[in-house]
């Protein structure tokens, strides 16, 4: 039976490092804007002035759902002040999240009864959550359970490349003036340099080739 735990103090949050990313390299939809790093360091810049709302969903002790939530009040002209439930990390985070392990559904749902129990919110608002995650889906499924309150609608599009397999492949995608001018601009670094292009997969780790790339990028600045 799912039990559900409310962490009000950030203080708490801060001695949850471990636990919480071991949740989240378990949980359906990991990403950096989920990880406790990220996290924790929003609301130390952004987190003045709202209130901060952790709930856990655990099953026989275990931690099997997270909602990083927060409450933030907004003040209209002529219409006085709003309380929003909101993602923490909302509106920078590209993707917001629950991180859920298990029972995704009743985790969600444990969740939204357990805001109900609170009187100091106007509107729950939960944005920017990635279409196709386990997270959209609880939801989704949801609001096509019947209840009313609950919408679920499209907002911001986020457009991205797939990006091909190899750089032959890329090349080949390219328009006929670009692989003349791409042949001719390799010539001629070639004649002052080795050049040559690797993956991720040429390394030993993501970190090794992180490294690499960042050092690449700093040096290409240097001659902006």
């Amino acid at each position: 039976m799912l039990k559900l735990r409310v962490i009000e103090d950030f203080g708490e949050f801060e001695g949850l490092s471990g636990i919480w990313n071991n949740v989240l390299q378990s949980s359906h939809d990991n990403d950096i804007f989920s990880t406790w790093e990220w996290l924790w360091c929003w609301w130390k810049s952004f987190g003045r002035g709202r209130d901060f709302r952790l709930m856990i969903a655990e099953e026989d002790g275990r931690i099997v759902g997270l909602a990083p939530f927060m409450v933030s009040s907004y003040s209209f002209k002529h219409l006085g002040k709003l309380r929003r439930v909101e993602f923490v990390g909302f509106p920078h985070a590209d993707y917001n999240n629950f991180l859920l392990t298990k029972n995704e559904i009743e985790c969600v749902r444990l969740f939204l009864y357990g805001l109900m129990e609170y009187s100091d919110w106007d509107l729950l608002d939960l944005r920017d959550i990635r279409e196709g995650s386990a997270s959209a889906e609880s939801l989704r499924k949801l609001c096509d359970g019947g209840d009313p309150a609950l919408k679920l609608r499209d907002g911001t599009l986020c457009p991205y490349i797939k990006l091909p397999s190899s750089v032959d492949d890329y090349v080949k995608g390219l328009s006929r003036n670009m692989r003349r001018n791409l042949r001719k601009r390799m010539r001629k670094l070639r004649k002052s340099y080795k050049v040559g292009f690797k993956t991720q997969r040429d390394f030993s780790s993501v970190g090794e080739a992180m490294e690499i790339f960042f050092k690449l990028l700093s040096f290409f600045v240097l001659f902006l």
